[in-house]
């Protein structure tokens, strides 16, 4: 198995970065009804985002992730977790490098947070198991090769 474009691209910056500071930036959840059952089906989505590096070179991260329980058509359970990482980075950094370093080493650091943050949000809500998948780094396969 090779390293991705992306990940290739990252690796100069993840080993240099230093991870000073994570944060919730919001944390919100609704339990749009009772459900009827124990047994909702989950929609996951989750999207990155980075500041400009400054001077200094510092830049923050962020992680987006909206959860939808949802009971047949109705929506249960709705929640919106933002969890920002404040890196420290070389100050020559490209954009290039600043991207894929946030789709690959910020984002598999902020997601634990934010399954958590779910997790706990759901069960003050009184929603059982709620369970995100694990969050995933597109690798490049060689030709014939299975990812699993």
């Amino acid at each position: 198995m090779q390293l991705s474009e992306t990940q290739r691209t990252a690796a100069r910056l993840a080993g240099k970065a230093d991870l000073q500071d994570v944060r919730a930036m919001q944390l919100h959840a609704d339990l749009v009804s009772i459900p009827e059952t124990n047994e909702l089906e989950f929609e996951v989505s989750v999207d990155s985002g980075y500041s400009e590096i400054g001077e200094d070179g510092r830049c923050v991260y962020s992680l987006r992730t909206a959860v939808k329980g949802r009971e047949g058509e109705h929506t249960r359970f709705d929640a919106n977790v933002v969890m920002a990482a404040l890196y420290a980075l070389p100050t020559d950094a490209t954009n290039e490098e600043l991207k894929a370093f946030g789709e690959v080493t910020a984002a598999l650091a902020l997601y634990p947070y934010v399954r958590a943050a779910v997790q706990d949000l759901a069960a003050r809500l009184g929603i059982p198991n709620v369970t995100l998948p694990v969050y995933q780094v597109p690798l490049a396969l060689e030709d014939g090769e299975s990812p699993g």
